[in-house]
């Protein structure tokens, strides 16, 4: 990987942070123009990071595969669409594959599983962060945690053009989601963010496979918590109660860091698949430990049952 310096001073970086910027000062502006005394919650982040990167791409590099944006504006809006005609979650998720599709025809098609690598993620994580928005929303936490995310794809994969430029844009428009929410992921956002990580990750980790894996887990707390939640009726309990605090948030914010960092720096540079994925799995068991020491931290308070 290139120094600090070098990155921070490339085009891809520098694109990135402007666009980001720019994005940070037109939310701000809209959240703060609304007509209710506090500031409006955007529910549309994850939308303007894809759309902020791939602009901020296409200039830095010159060019841009056209079935990325193709792909970015289908998660955008069929998920979204989907809501509105059916209930269930499972709906958007499904909306959610043709714009993964069109993205795995965009990304790298050797080895054969990258494909899968987009097409699967997709939905899949973007029906599991939709889950997690629906409970922390107002707190900032999605935009935060999938920053996180961010920051460890860039740890881990080798080749890292695309994922500087996407790290660029989430750094400044995150300051507007904690620790008082102006943005937040949002349905179609959920999508349209782990599309614009997955062609990220998997164009940049295509020399070390094995990074690829490892860059996409480190979602985290993201995709973890909302299947922990699904487990454990008190768990449930205590994440969707009022009298979680914000102390909570800071602390998840910190086990979300330590996670990225476990899997990014341990299990990412392994060449061999099958050690990156031990890794991994020791990784989500510290995770669920995790959880379940919030939930302890919390205390009786925080369950409405009790």
């Amino acid at each position: 990987m290139a120094s600090l310096l070098d990155i921070a001073r490339s085009d891809f970086f520098v694109w990135g942070l402007v666009f980001g910027l720019a994005g940070m000062v037109l939310v701000r502006g809209v959240s703060d123009s609304s007509r209710v005394r506090s500031p409006a919650l955007l529910p549309y982040g994850g939308v303007a990071i894809a759309g902020l990167w791939i602009i901020a791409v296409a200039i830095a590099d010159g060019e841009v595969d056209r079935l990325v944006p193709i792909g970015l504006g289908l998660l955008a809006t069929l998920p979204p669409l989907a809501g509105k005609v059916f209930t269930s979650p499972v709906a958007k998720a499904v909306a959610a594959v043709p714009g993964a599709v069109t993205l795995a025809m965009a990304a790298p098609q050797e080895p054969g599983w990258v494909t899968l690598a987009v097409t699967l993620p997709i939905p899949l994580a973007g029906l599991l962060i939709t889950d997690f928005e629906t409970r922390h929303r107002n707190r900032g936490l999605g935009m935060v945690f999938f920053a996180g995310a961010v920051a460890g794809s860039f740890l881990s994969v080798p080749d890292t053009e695309l994922i500087r430029t996407l790290l660029a844009v989430v750094i400044p428009v995150t300051f507007l989601s904690w620790p008082t929410p102006r943005i937040s992921l949002g349905v179609a956002g959920s999508y349209c963010a782990v599309g614009a990580l997955a062609v990220a990750t998997t164009t940049g980790g295509v020399a070390r496979p094995s990074s690829i894996i490892a860059a996409l887990m480190c979602l985290g707390f993201l995709v973890i918590e909302p299947v922990a939640v699904k487990i454990s009726l008190r768990l449930s309990r205590v994440m969707t109660s009022p009298a979680a605090t914000s102390v909570m948030a800071a602390m998840g914010i910190v086990a979300q860091a330590g996670f990225v960092l476990v899997v990014s720096r341990l299990a990412a540079p392994h060449s061999d698949i099958h050690s990156t994925l031990e890794v991994i799995f020791y990784a989500v068991i510290g995770a669920v430990v995790a959880l379940w020491v919030l939930v302890w931290l919390a205390g009786p308070s925080s369950d409405p049952t009790r």
